[in-house]
């Protein structure tokens, strides 16, 4: 998991049915009320996105996909991707994936987090496969 965890509850997401992923953000006590922002990407996670200040490389590929999402940023469909981090150091996001139009089935859509001022801190990447 490292150290500074980013969790799922699920590894899969229907391109026929859409579906739901719930995202764990665990930034510890010491990072409590800090801004995040949750990303993602299709493209991989080497070598990654480097961050102002060149203080972390986020573990994403930047792509076109990142800029859906952040379109899409706490809208219903990536709800609570841009927020705080509660007293404890952790949040909570959701991936409310609407059906996909043929051809997405193998894609693997990678997700990471970052908190800024500064941008000191990244989480590990995940992967969300779309399947059938």
């Amino acid at each position: 998991v490292g150290t500074h965890p980013l969790a799922v509850d699920v590894f899969t997401v229907s391109e026929a049915a859409g579906g739901t992923v719930n995202f764990t953000l665990t930034g510890g006590p010491d990072n409590s009320g800090r801004n995040y922002i949750v990303l993602g990407g299709i493209s991989g996670t080497a070598p990654g996105t480097s961050l102002p200040g060149g203080f972390e490389t986020l573990r994403l590929n930047w792509d076109v996909f990142t800029d859906v999402v952040l379109l899409l940023i706490n809208t219903p469909v990536v709800s609570d991707f841009l927020g705080n981090l509660d007293a404890s150091g952790t949040a909570s996001a959701k991936l409310n994936a609407p059906p996909l139009p043929p051809g997405f089935v193998g894609v693997n859509m990678y997700y990471a987090y970052c908190l800024n001022n500064y941008f000191d801190f990244v989480s590990n990447p995940i992967a969300v496969e779309i399947v059938p």
